[in-house]
């Protein structure tokens, strides 16, 4: 058992090491400062690069469009939690749009079914809400951290 998590350890040095990464979206070897960073995976970056994560969105909104229609509309263009204006991801991935949905609607699969949208967030507010697993009590309890530790 010790053996095998020394060889992991030693793999994930290995793959730290290598300065290039292969994308599977445009099947191009791409410098790692275009992947995002991914804490599950072995060498720590997504599978996809940025050009191509964000095509894939795009993709996917317009495959879409006439489900998100209603609610782009009632957010006026911005984020419903922190109000910042909606950007194109390649220009900023911190402000750019995300489907914010249910995840005990759709836990099995990739994305939303469309049924289940909340809302639009900007990418940092969706995967604040992520971080905190969609638990309102953890987010009440983390403002009441963030009230007392900064007082």
């Amino acid at each position: 058992m010790g053996e095998l998590l020394i060889e992991e350890v030693e793999l994930k040095q290995e793959f730290k090491n290598i300065p290039t990464k292969f994308c599977i979206g445009c099947k191009t070897e791409k410098a790692k400062s275009e992947f995002s960073t991914h804490k599950t995976n072995t060498d720590g970056f997504r599978t996809l690069c940025k050009k191509c994560t964000c095509t894939k969105t795009k993709e996917y909104y317009y495959k879409n469009k006439e489900n998100y229609k209603v609610t782009r509309n009632e957010c006026n263009n911005k984020c419903k939690i922190c109000s910042v204006e909606f950007t194109d991801p390649i220009e900023n991935r911190e402000s750019c749009l995300c489907v914010d949905h249910d995840h005990t609607c759709c836990a099995f699969s990739k994305g939303s079914c469309g049924k289940c949208i909340r809302g639009f967030l900007c990418f940092s507010c969706n995967q604040g809400l992520g971080n905190f697993k969609d638990n309102k009590e953890l987010l009440i309890k983390a403002s009441k951290y963030l009230e007392t530790a900064c007082a």
